[in-house]
């Protein structure tokens, strides 16, 4: 039982020792910063790690219009890509979802701004072993994020091959001395307005419930025992 509670245990301290370098392997941008998310449930896992890159005045802007989502069917209802009877839910349900939405205040002209306040987004799953469920992990929420990686320490690392990788489109962050970097660097893939619209809420949750680290503020994580 000791060993069963221990790799959670220093799974969690793995992360912590990731999260001050973070900044440094997925910098933000121009204007932006950096805001990560832990054990997020995003309806499609729920990943160690989630690095959203927002401009802090158009996160704030948004913010100020009380624009909310009960859930990722919502997202896809307002995508305008997802065909009607294409969301996931019932043509009725969806119906009354959608007419609940717009007299929200979720227009036609808001969507798209909303969805350009995650300029980019990065899902995480550490591991120090059993790598390949690791990778299996990642491809459940994949198509959620612009990017997607591992994070793994050296020697277990080698249970991954790269074309496994690069078959899901993820790459592999890994620590090297003192510093951190990509040791395979994750594809870039497009990302619906829906994942971007679902992301955002969750920011929004995660912000009001205090959860957020933000690595330019050096504010301190608290990362619960699983």
């Amino acid at each position: 039982m000791a060993r069963v509670v221990g790799v959670p245990v220093q799974e969690l301290e793995f992360i912590q020792s990731f999260l001050p370098h973070m900044h440094r392997v997925i910098t933000p941008g121009a204007g932006r910063r950096l805001f990560v998310l832990q054990e997020v449930d995003v309806s499609m896992g729920r990943p160690d790690l989630i690095a959203l890159s927002c401009s802090p005045s158009a996160l704030e802007a948004f913010g100020r219009k009380r624009l909310r989502l009960p859930s990722y069917a919502a997202a896809r209802v307002l995508d305008p890509t997802v065909p009607v009877g294409q969301t996931g839910v019932s043509k009725p349900y969806e119906r009354r979802l959608r007419a609940t939405l717009e007299e929200s205040g979720w227009t036609s002209r808001v969507v798209p701004k909303a969805a350009r306040v995650i300029s980019y987004s990065v899902g995480i799953e550490a591991k120090i072993r059993e790598i390949p469920r690791a990778v299996r992990q990642v491809a459940r929420f994949r198509a959620l994020f612009d990017r997607a990686a591992v994070l793994a320490p050296q020697s277990p690392a080698k249970m991954i091959t790269m074309p496994l990788l690069d078959s899901y489109g993820i790459g592999l962050i890994q620590p090297n001395q003192e510093s951190w970097s990509w040791t395979a660097e994750s594809k870039q893939r497009p990302v619906s307005i829906a994942s971007r619209l679902w992301l955002l809420e969750l920011l929004q949750r995660e912000l009001e419930a205090d959860r957020v680290y933000i690595p330019s503020r050096s504010r301190k994580i608290s990362i619960a025992v699983r």
